[in-house]
């Protein structure tokens, strides 16, 4: 199974998206998490915060390739951490390279379809905050949608 959860930095805690009404101090760079367990294994944990929108972004650019059956690679935004998904038949081998490595494997469909989702729930979210343009995640919404009639 899939756990999926993103969290806002908010001063020094760190509080789930949905649990959260406040304003954002910066809507440019928008501090955060996003915890991704697979089958219990941490893929993603709290400690590799960053700027969570660009990461979620980057996240929805690997899931079309794979979605494709190519492999992808991301950086995250500010953090010196590689994500690897890398399509095997008809699953995903999941490598994070932080201050150790980390490896998942999954059923391809699985995760695109639940981190998609995860995905359109954290946008749609985000762009209820004051002082966040909607346009400014169009792609990710126009992706998201597409990988969503697919899976």
């Amino acid at each position: 199974m899939i756990n999926v959860s993103t969290y806002l930095k908010i001063k020094d805690n760190f509080i789930n998206i949905n649990d959260y009404n406040g304003l954002l101090k910066d809507t440019f760079y928008i501090e955060g998490a996003i915890e991704l367990s697979i089958y219990n294994i941490k893929v993603i944990d709290i400690e590799m915060w960053d700027y969570v929108d660009q990461l979620w972004s980057y996240l929805i650019e690997a899931l079309v390739k794979i979605n494709k059956n190519q492999e992808a690679k991301i950086n995250f935004p500010d953090q010196p951490i590689e994500m690897n998904f890398q399509p095997i038949n008809e699953n995903v081998l999941i490598t994070i390279n932080a201050n150790e490595s980390r490896k998942s494997f999954i059923k391809k469909d699985l995760l695109i379809r639940t981190m998609a989702l995860h995905a359109q729930s954290f946008f749609n979210k985000l762009t209820t905050f004051k002082g966040i343009i909607l346009n400014d995640y169009a792609i990710d919404f126009k992706n998201i949608e597409k990988l969503l009639k697919n899976n």
